[in-house]
């Protein structure tokens, strides 16, 4: 087993900014990523919003 970890060891903004933001939207919805994927059986309205501003966000990470 080949386990390859980060050797990048100061925080930046962008970490700092990215954190926060799960935090915040973990603490207002209730989800994290992995079990709002699962919850998408239930039809809940806050899961897909979760879920549409979580993939939001991954694409705006991936352009900026």
């Amino acid at each position: 087993l080949n386990i390859n970890l980060p050797q990048k060891k100061c925080l930046d903004k962008k970490l700092l900014i990215g954190s926060a933001l799960f935090g915040i939207g973990w603490g207002l919805v209730g989800l994290c990523p992995g079990p709002a994927i699962s919850s998408i059986a239930l039809f809940e309205p806050i899961t897909l919003i979760f879920l549409i501003s979580m993939f939001l966000g991954v694409l705006t990470n991936k352009y900026i």
